[in-house]
């Protein structure tokens, strides 16, 4: 995942996690942050959703909304999500600076 900002620092634009989640039983509790990793920084973190699983060979599937976030500095960001406190999943995304259209006409 990438996203592109005209200026940096800057804000993204709110947008929705797709979350599968498999092997569970019982209630949790989600949430998602997202870590500024050169910065060592939490910049963004969703109120937890709640997820009911009654048989573990059961699915279940959410969308996290995540909310505009405030990016100081082009390079890495994780989004770890959390269930019941403990780490389940970690994906990085890159954000860059819109270089705009350079070529000559």
């Amino acid at each position: 995942m990438e996203f592109t900002l005209p200026t940096i620092p800057g804000r993204t634009e709110p947008f929705r996690l797709y979350i599968r989640l498999s092997e569970g039983i019982g209630q949790y509790r989600i949430h998602v942050e997202i870590h500024d990793l050169q910065e060592d920084q939490i910049i963004g973190r969703t109120d937890p959703a709640i997820v009911h699983w009654e048989e573990r060979l059961a699915t279940a599937e959410l969308f996290i909304s995540i909310p505009r976030l405030r990016i100081p500095h082009a390079g890495p960001y994780d989004l770890i999500v959390f269930a019941n406190g403990e780490e389940i999943d970690r994906q990085q995304f890159t954000v860059h600076q819109d270089e705009g259209d350079d070529e000559d006409e």
